[in-house]
């Protein structure tokens, strides 16, 4: 019934979405030929301004400078005025005459003025694609969605954009405003909002939805069991059933975590050369980690394979190892431990799986991947071996 669009959601309504309370979803592609607003931070001098102006009008574009105190703007405009005679200037801010603002911005769309020194009163969304350059005084005093929505006012079209964010000489910065400029000079590439939001989220907190009169001893949980928690029971009040929670332990003493391993021994992981980059490796990590159905580990697997290619044998025992939590996990189990040849599945309080009475033990003269291979058929006879009603926390899926 209701769609919202922002460029940096507060941390309160990023927060709804990532617990779940609400839909998130992100558009991530830029307009064609657009290019990165380049963004400078440095303390205030007149002779950067100078300079960042000129070089501005003399390529043809123009220029926001941002003023944000009514009362002195227009000392501002004269101050301006003495620096640059050849530049012409408009003033424009909420208090204006509606028709004097009006015939302003008019005047600086069709570009008779060089150079509109204004208040914040440009944030709420206006396009002037010829201006390609703002200077924001006290960037300091600004939160972290007015400087992401401020810069985005330049850029507008293929030309290379600038933002100049001004701090005062004389004062030190807070801890958190000194947060927000390295955060918004971070943050400068293409479709950057969400991460900036994530940065805000951390700043300043999510609000009263992670405050005390809600969340009690946050720390003493960790925050990601607190987001588990949280997401369980925003489903159960829609009345939906929660998500299951994969968390046994799966240990077998010949599987290293790692994309190389000692001959003899099985590396776990995704290589370098088979997902390029940090940031989607972790990703992958990541979600690989929040799966907790055989189904959607093998929609996962496929979605790699048509992606990056043929899965290495590294990434592939990983994926079989995420399988055998995953059946384990939804059976009931806590743990699977393969040491010295001997399986052991504890159920929990010390209780262990013992078909006929005995230990499994699995040959260790067998080759690594077939030993693999029988951990997780064991895993599968002990899933099944047990009474369907004694699995409450199985939701979905076959074993």
């Amino acid at each position: 019934d209701v769609l919202t669009l922002s460029a940096t959601p507060i941390p309160r309504t990023l927060y709804l979405a990532m617990a779940g309370a609400r839909d998130l979803s992100t558009l991530q592609t830029p307009p064609r030929d657009r290019l990165p607003v380049r963004t400078i931070v440095a303390p205030e001098d007149t002779g950067l301004i100078a300079s960042a102006i000129r070089a501005e009008v003399a390529r043809g574009g123009q220029v926001y400078y941002l003023h944000n105190r009514v009362r002195t703007i227009l000392d501002c405009r004269d101050k301006l005025v003495r620096l640059l005679p050849g530049v012409k200037f408009g003033v424009a801010h909420g208090q204006l005459p509606e028709e004097e603002l009006g015939e302003v911005m008019h005047a600086f769309a069709e570009g008779t003025i060089d150079c509109l020194i204004c208040s914040t009163i440009i944030e709420s969304g206006i396009d002037m694609p010829n201006a390609n350059t703002i200077i924001i005084e006290r960037a300091d005093r600004f939160g972290l969605s007015q400087l992401y929505q401020l810069r985005g006012r330049v850029g507008r079209r293929n030309h290379q954009a600038y933002a100049y964010m001004l701090l005062p000489r004389s004062s030190v910065l807070t801890g958190d405003a000194r947060k927000r400029i390295a955060a918004i000079r971070r943050c400068s590439n293409l479709g950057a909002g969400l991460q900036l939001s994530l940065h805000d989220l951390e700043i300043r907190g999510s609000g009263n939805l992670l405050g005390p009169e809600q969340s009690g001893h946050l720390n003493l949980i960790g925050f990601e069991l607190y987001c588990y928690l949280l997401k369980r029971e925003i489903a159960l009040l829609k009345g939906e059933v929660p998500e299951v929670m994969v968390n046994a332990e799966v240990t077998i003493d010949f599987v290293v975590y790692g994309y190389q391993a000692p001959e003899g021994l099985l590396p776990a992981g995704f290589p370098p050369d088979y997902i390029e980059g940090e940031r989607p490796r972790l990703s992958a990590y990541r979600r690989l980690d929040r799966i907790n159905s055989v189904e959607r580990l093998q929609d996962f697997r496929a979605e790699l394979t048509d992606r990056y290619g043929k899965l290495p044998p590294a990434a592939d025992v990983l994926l079989q190892l995420a399988e055998i939590r995953i059946i384990v996990s939804l059976a009931g189990f806590e743990e699977l431990t393969l040491a010295e040849g001997k399986l052991l599945i504890r159920r929990g309080h010390g209780a262990y799986r013992l078909p006929d009475g005995r230990i499994p033990v699995i040959d260790a003269r067998n080759p690594a991947f077939l030993r693999l291979a029988l951990v997780k058929k064991y895993a599968k006879d002990a899933a099944l071996s047990v009474p369907q009603e004694a699995m409450p926390r199985r939701r979905e899926g076959k074993i």
